[in-house]
């Protein structure tokens, strides 16, 4: 065999064996991680919520944020190094009649600890800190699909 074919089937196994790292620390940390909770005085939801999915094709994430209400969940990929994560959340925006008004993506970088995960973004001003929760039913539901994200359960707090 070549110097060359070498090269070629080392990079090969580097990149396989990655992508089964990734998947086998999505299936240890996999679930939900939450901050989401509810203020008495309003009833207005706050917070971002993230379940950590593991499947065949690598792991991905769907993401929730909350402010008044909790916005329409997504699925988006995730990148997985050891006990690290990275992803991007795209937004878009909608004027008074509906139409786009405005999409940015926001860079989020964190790491998982004993049952948490501190998650934190430029785009925001603050660092999030998730604790693990009970999975929700809603996981295996189409989350970009017509469900009503309202009958979801999700285990839900008190916010100070």
């Amino acid at each position: 065999m070549g110097a060359w074919r070498r090269r070629c089937s080392l990079l090969g196994v580097l990149l396989g064996s990655g992508a089964l790292a990734g998947a086998a620390v999505a299936a240890e940390l996999g679930g939900t991680y939450s901050n989401v909770c509810v203020s008495p005085g309003t009833g207005d939801q706050g917070g971002v919520e993230l379940t950590l999915l593991s499947a065949a094709d690598g792991p991905s994430i769907i993401f929730k944020i909350c402010e008044g209400g909790c916005w329409q969940p997504k699925t988006h990929d995730v990148e997985l190094i050891g006990r690290a994560i990275a992803f991007t959340v795209t937004e878009t925006t909608f004027d008074g009649e509906g139409r786009p008004a405005k999409t940015s993506s926001h860079r989020f970088r964190g790491a998982f600890g004993p049952r948490s995960l501190s998650l934190e973004s430029p785009g925001y001003y603050q660092r999030f800190q998730l604790r693990r929760v009970r999975s929700p039913e809603h996981v295996m539901q189409d989350v970009e699909g017509d469900a009503d994200p309202s009958t979801w359960p999700s285990p839900l707090r008190r916010c100070h």
